[in-house]
């Protein structure tokens, strides 16, 4: 739904969680939506970035991205687009990897298929940077 927001909670147990910051506060408006947070810790340059899908109005979707040394400090890091889709398909739950000198974007891809219906898929980006140049 609208007015989603991703947050950072922590446990001790993996069973008990605390919140402790709204990390990406709600869109403008309630026009935007925010789902499938993906956090990563570079091995190349030791940031932590956190990925997720932002879903606009127009049927547009992007993968968002901040990067931070401590994962404190996401919450005043500065939004960057990783990458946009506009339409069917669409774009969501991105997940990424650094494999052979590339970072590798992986997420799902709203495809139509045969008879008109729509299906999800797994799709692959790469890329030579982490937040550019999917």
């Amino acid at each position: 739904g609208t007015n989603t927001r991703v947050e950072r909670w922590t446990s001790a147990d993996g069973i008990n969680f605390v919140f402790q910051e709204i990390v990406v506060p709600a869109g403008a408006g309630g026009l935007e939506t925010y789902k499938s947070p993906f956090i990563w810790l570079n091995p190349n340059d030791n940031l932590w970035y956190l990925y997720w899908h932002r879903e606009r109005a127009g049927n547009t979707h992007d993968i968002m991205v901040r990067s931070a040394a401590n994962i404190e400090d996401l919450d005043g890091a500065a939004d960057s687009v990783v990458l946009t889709v506009v339409g069917v398909p669409g774009i969501a739950a991105p997940s990424m990897m650094y494999r052979d000198g590339r970072y590798w974007l992986i997420a799902e891809g709203f495809r139509s298929v045969m008879g008109g219906g729509a299906d999800w898929a797994v799709v692959a980006y790469s890329s030579a940077n982490p937040d550019v140049g999917f």
